[in-house]
């Protein structure tokens, strides 16, 4: 019958998702469809797929191609607003956390955490842009308003322009993520110097 036929191209679906987030991973996702094939298909799913399924897309089945893309891109954009407004405020809530906060917050705070390794995560308003300077020997960074000379080994220090770089570059070298937001959760964390970090240990 046409029911059984469309449950085995159901199921046939559900397995090559399933293959696919074997072999590359992935993050989120939307099914598209008549509401009710939708919900049907997300049965089909294994759990740990099911948790990734962000929004019901009611679409009819003779949506064009390009109709379907507009509408899932617009979906995936207010997951990531929501997912960076959440993270900003996670930041900012857990920088507060008195003698031992497990974020940071602003320029000089989080270049002390990455001094010493800490910086399990950051996030960065885009299109920040600030200077600095870095030690000739120790390879530390510094922002613009420190002194002359690296306080831990006393050598000499030379500018470092576009500091922001330099940060994302050592983040990504000690296996931290990097999060650069706009809109809503970058106005907040400018209010808060532009930049923050969740804390490994």
């Amino acid at each position: 019958t046409a029911d059984l036929h469309a449950l085995r191209h159901l199921k046939k679906v559900a397995q090559r998702i399933t293959e696919t987030e074997r072999e590359q991973k992935i993050s989120k996702l939307i099914l598209s469809g008549p509401d009710e094939a939708a919900h049907e298909f997300y049965h089909l799913l294994p759990e740990s797929l099911q948790r990734l399924v962000i929004k019901f897309q009611t679409l009819q089945l003779n949506a064009l191609a390009d109709e379907v893309l507009a509408e899932s891109f617009r979906v995936k954009r207010e997951s990531e607003v929501s997912d960076e407004n959440t993270l900003v405020e996670n930041v900012i809530e857990k920088s507060s956390y008195g003698k031992d906060p497990k974020a940071r917050l602003g320029i000089k705070a989080v270049l002390d955490e990455l001094r010493k390794g800490r910086v399990d995560s950051l996030v960065y308003r885009v299109s920040l842009d600030m200077n600095g300077s870095e030690c000739r020997e120790c390879d530390i960074l510094f922002d613009g308003t420190s002194e002359r000379n690296c306080p831990y080994c006393g050598s000499g220090k030379e500018p470092a322009a576009n500091l922001i770089e330099q940060i994302l570059v050592r983040v990504k070298r000690n296996g931290g993520r990097i999060t650069p937001v706009d809109g809503q959760a970058a106005e907040r964390l400018d209010s808060k110097g532009g930049v923050g970090a969740m804390l490994r240990y």
